[in-house]
């Protein structure tokens, strides 16, 4: 699976229950993480992880209601649970030419808040996600 495929998938409404079950179970499959799970991909709202890296390659909002990547972002991490993958993000956003979007208040001010947590890194399953979808992305690195 790659990024087209997961993209493909994808509206602005987000992605029909079926259709994320087998893009989960894709995942699963391709990142052969021991002991992960679709429900676990669930658990950590990575639906809604690669809807904001999509967003940031594409440029404009993916699978959001959201009307620019500001709001993508805000929007994301929002969400006490993501603010784990805010290094991601912002690694991501370099690679992708995005950057100045945390230079904007109201994302710098959740990353500061982000930035207490504990961060995924390239080992954890987030992070073995976004290289296996996007490994052109983190190839340029």
């Amino acid at each position: 699976m790659t990024f087209c495929r997961a993209g493909a998938a994808r509206s602005q409404g987000g992605t029909k229950w079926k259709e994320r079950e087998i893009l989960f179970g894709e995942l699963v499959a391709k990142v052969a993480i021991p002991g992960s799970d679709v429900n676990e991909l669930h658990a950590l709202d990575v639906d809604a992880l690669i809807n904001c890296l999509l967003s940031l390659v594409d440029g404009r909002p993916v699978g959001s209601r959201q009307q620019n990547l500001v709001e993508v972002l805000n929007s994301f991490l929002n969400v006490e649970r993501r603010q784990r993958y805010v290094r991601l993000i912002r690694t991501f956003a370099r690679l992708t030419n995005r950057d100045a979007l945390f230079e904007i208040e109201s994302v710098r001010n959740k990353i500061v808040k982000a930035r207490t947590v504990v961060q995924d890194d390239r080992q954890s399953v987030s992070g073995k996600i976004a290289l296996a979808l996007f490994p052109a992305i983190f190839s340029s690195a």
